[in-house]
């Protein structure tokens, strides 16, 4: 029996989820961010868990703001209801942080000024560190209406199940070459919509016997295949580069005492605060300095002073002469 081509999988796939997913809603009009916070929610998720998810989001808390600056734990009590609450939670989180800390307000509709340049949408999408794959991806599509197939982890697993999946070289990333040329464009977001919800609902059961059943007739070896994630290579982290130097011991005594730390002060015994000398500060007291030994050359007034004393030394010793009275 001939293999099955890569292209083909890929068209019967699109044919199947057509038949099974008949009425997919339509994205709403969202600001790009909404769109990327959407999709932090969305990823592993059912369209239905995901709209529920965000609609307790907007209610729940004031403004962006308050979400990037609650934990982890606050966000995935706020939507239990997904496959991974606290993957989401992290994702938004770090999202919101990530963009406040490059832009210091939580706007990103000046991405839409590029245009059809969807490279440098792209790269400003992956500066922020913290955006998956699938967010960036889902983006691009939605808001930019970009031609690229967002793929989370249960979309992968359907397409590792069909053998269609192939890891990059560095071992970084894991991808399905020619997606999106099997998929045309005018179909990309409706066949993404329908991938998304097929491979949600068999997130949670990666070994369901149904899952294989519907995906027999496309790969019939698909008994054989094992729908686990690769090991991949994680990239390594970026360095920082301090905004200013850290400052020396001898420039913090010349600042303002409001500017120091009260732990730098211990209390003595008569109530009085006396400075907090570390452990490691070297107590040995500084060599005393020499004098320095200044030669003082004679001056004319100290010559001209030793004049008078010596005549009035002779003036004494002489005798006194006599006067002729007249």
């Amino acid at each position: 029996m001939a293999a099955i081509s890569k292209t083909k999988k890929i068209e019967s796939l699109a044919k199947l989820l057509q038949k099974r997913y008949k009425n997919m809603p339509v994205p709403p009009e969202r600001t790009v961010l909404e769109h990327l916070i959407y999709a932090a929610l969305l990823e592993n998720a059912t369209v239905e868990l995901a709209d529920a998810a965000y609609a307790v989001l907007e209610h729940y808390f004031i403004d962006w703001n308050e979400i990037r600056v609650s934990t982890v734990h606050e966000l995935a009590d706020t939507f239990s209801m997904l496959p991974d609450p606290t993957g989401a939670g992290e994702r938004i989180r770090r999202a919101l942080q990530g963009i406040f800390e490059k832009t210091y307000m939580f706007d990103l509709e000046e991405l839409k000024k590029k245009g059809k340049n969807l490279g440098q949408v792209t790269a400003q999408l992956e500066s922020y560190e913290a955006c998956s794959r699938f967010m960036i991806d889902y983006t691009i599509q939605v808001a930019f209406a970009g031609h690229v197939i967002p793929l989370d982890e249960a979309g992968l697993r359907i397409f590792r199940l069909l053998s269609l999946t192939q890891v990059d070289k560095d071992r970084t990333s894991e991808t399905v070459p020619g997606l999106e040329r099997s998929i045309p464009k005018k179909n990309g977001q409706l066949f993404s919509l329908q991938l998304h919800q097929f491979a949600a609902e068999y997130f949670q059961d990666p070994e369901s016997a149904d899952l294989r059943d519907v995906l027999k007739g496309i790969a019939p070896d698909i008994a054989k295949r094992d729908w686990t994630p690769p090991v991949l290579v994680q990239p390594k982290p970026k360095s920082v580069t301090p905004i200013k130097p850290p400052i020396s011991h001898d420039a913090a005594a010349t600042l303002p005492f409001a500017v120091g730390h009260d732990d730098d002060f211990e209390e003595d015994g008569d109530g009085t605060e006396a400075e907090f000398i570390s452990d490691d500060e070297d107590l040995t007291p500084p060599a005393p300095n020499k004098p320095k030994t200044v030669e003082m050359k004679p001056t004319e007034t100290a010559k001209s002073d030793k004049k008078p004393k010596e005549a009035a030394a002779k003036k004494a010793t002489e005798k006194p002469v006599a006067t002729e009275k007249a």
